[in-house]
């Protein structure tokens, strides 16, 4: 068994780690979650209990609970290992909250964007194992261009999963799974064009000229941090954090490739008087809804985008004479080839504080 005295150092190991009972704690590229594994005609099988970490993680009393609970359902009517019944039921906003929670490495970065976002879906009370892909493609109506095909992907993912845990039948189709013709129709997301952006000689105008609301505030917060719109919507409490008696850093972990990389960026004061008073840790810093980044920054500028204003600000960076490390390291890019980053490890946070976030906000509120 587990001894409770280790629990904490398992979790950061990698590997299967037996509890006993059939009992397991997987620990996988930096997410952790909780197993009930048998065999049944030869075959094993494996059960998911709960995450281990992350949001209302299952503690080690819990896991063992859940084991019991499972093992008693397995055994059906006195078969010593019946595969339980589909999950009948189950919304399809607590199936979203369920398949997060089981994958929070993957989701790092955009977990509380696409727990929000398909929430907020016509789906969101449907079951999950009656949902058709014609509410789907209802669902799918009203976007458009990347959001459209960025909820698509996470559709699909989603109902493969739920099949997987059976919350659908064995014999059923992905809803959101569209053959190559019925995608003619969707909106294609062009690639290799650059995205509008900013003057950085007009960006005070446009900051000043945003509307004194939480997402006018959110799109202001991007700004200073030239962060990408997701990470904005991502954003919770739990991300602020004491910068080393310095003040205050928004740290958050976003993926390179597979690979999970923790951003901290230096919160300068005009940063943080649009956060207001602090929240719970797994509180949004800012609530609105789908698209409304974008939609409120072009009712100011309406040629301008998100992701142009990261372009907005290295720019800025450029024209300054900013070291082109420390610009990269701000915008969470990889900076030389892959020796120069095997030995050039640090993030220059103090000198991106005084060098480039401090100066940056000042330009940008004009003070």
């Amino acid at each position: 068994r587990i001894r409770a005295t280790e629990y904490a150092k398992l979790l950061k190991t990698e590997g299967k780690h037996n509890d006993g009972g059939s009992l397991y704690l997987v620990v996988r590229g930096g997410s952790a979650r909780w197993e009930y594994q048998y065999r049944e005609g030869g075959k094993l099988y494996s059960q998911w209990l709960g995450s281990a970490v992350g949001y209302a993680p299952m503690s080690l009393a819990q896991a063992r609970e859940a084991r019991v609970k499972a093992w008693l359902e397995n055994r059906g009517n006195g078969q010593p290992h019946n595969r339980p019944a589909r999950v009948a039921g189950k919304t399809f906003a607590k199936g979203i909250e369920d398949w997060l929670d089981a994958n929070p490495s993957t989701w790092a970065a955009k977990g509380v964007k696409a727990r929000r976002t398909l929430a907020q879906t016509s789906l969101a009370s449907l079951d999950v194992g009656k949902i058709t892909q014609s509410d789907v493609l209802a669902a799918l109506a009203n976007e458009t261009g990347r959001m459209h095909a960025e909820k698509r992907g996470w559709l699909n993912a989603f109902f493969a999963y739920a099949k997987a845990q059976q919350w659908r039948s064995a014999d059923s189709d992905n809803p959101a799974e569209f053959a190559k013709d019925m995608r003619k129709g969707f909106t294609k997301v062009k690639k290799g064009e650059h995205h509008a952006t900013v003057e950085w000689s007009a960006l005070p105008t446009v900051y000043k000229a945003l509307p004194d609301s939480e997402v006018g505030n959110a799109v202001r917060f991007a700004i200073l941090n030239a962060a990408r719109s997701g990470e904005v919507e991502g954003a919770t409490w739990g991300q602020i954090v004491p910068d080393n008696g310095h003040g205050k850093c928004w740290q958050y972990t976003v993926l390179k490739g597979d690979t999970p990389f923790v951003q901290r960026v230096p919160l300068t004061p005009q940063a943080l008087a649009l956060l207001g008073e602090r929240k719970a840790d797994d509180a949004p810093l800012f609530t609105f809804a789908s698209n409304a980044l974008l939609n409120t920054l072009q009712k100011v500028r309406a040629d301008a985008t998100m992701h142009g204003l990261r372009a907005t600000f290295k720019q800025w960076c450029d024209d300054n004479k900013i070291d082109d490390t420390l610009s990269e390291a701000a915008l969470s890019h990889y900076h030389g080839d892959k020796v120069h980053r095997a030995y050039s490890r640090g993030d220059f946070f103090d000198r991106r504080r005084k060098e480039i976030m401090e100066p940056w906000a000042k330009h940008a509120t004009a003070r």
